[in-house]
């Protein structure tokens, strides 16, 4: 739960409701009082530290101590919001060098999702499914400005393997589609592109969205 919420605190009252939804609030917060402790000395069994080093609380809050706790969770949600950043501020430089090392930043960047926020736990609930889909759009991002880099780079085998994947994840992405159907065409690919056209064309319709007309250029 608090990994989700990148250090930011999150209440006493919500936490212990969320956990024991069925109990009374005073029994909750005693427990939940326990379940700190516990926390605690998992990630500091020797208490070598004072308490709030790693998981801090006050009367109101409990969060994590990003300082000290090493979260993937921000790891991810820092690199990518830099990333994405630094494109958009050599986004009109002609300079290939630049481009190449943006294309290899933002593939590191891709390669530090290494899958949805929690799947590997039966986490369920809005506390857990926000800050899934948000990572999940996160890494979507990143992975849209990898391809259009590419694209730009005239990598266009390597733009439409990214796109691809975006369209794997969500078939009913248009942008995807159309970055696809570019690709293809910069590529040379264009019977491929034609085919991926109806694809698009065919996603669209299900949707009820008018296609753009297939790209003349």
């Amino acid at each position: 739960m608090l990994a989700g919420q990148l250090g930011r605190p999150v209440s006493r009252t919500a936490l212990a409701a969320l956990l024991w939804p069925q109990t009374p609030s005073e029994v909750a917060n005693r427990r939940l009082s326990v379940l700190i402790s516990t926390v605690r000395a998992v990630l500091d069994p020797a208490r070598r530290h004072p308490a709030n080093r790693f998981l801090v609380t006050d009367p109101s809050s409990v969060w994590l101590n990003t300082r000290h706790v090493v979260l993937d969770t921000v790891r991810f949600h820092e690199a990518a919001r830099a990333a994405i950043a630094a494109n958009a501020a050599v986004e009109g430089n002609r300079d290939t060098a630049a481009g190449v090392d943006m294309v290899a930043r933002l593939e590191v960047v891709v390669g530090m999702y290494t899958g949805d926020f929690g799947e590997d736990g039966e986490l369920t609930g809005e506390w857990s499914e926000r800050p899934r889909a948000a990572f999940a759009e996160l890494h979507r991002d990143v992975v849209r400005t990898l391809a259009r880099r590419c694209l730009r780079l005239d990598r266009c085998d390597a733009a439409a393997g990214w796109y691809l994947r975006l369209i794997g994840e969500d078939g009913y992405d248009e942008s995807a589609h159309l970055g696809l159907i570019a690709a293809l065409s910069a590529a040379g690919r264009h019977g491929e592109a034609r085919r991926r056209y109806r694809d698009y064309a065919k996603r669209m319709h299900e949707i009820d969205v008018h296609p753009v007309p297939f790209p003349t250029a």
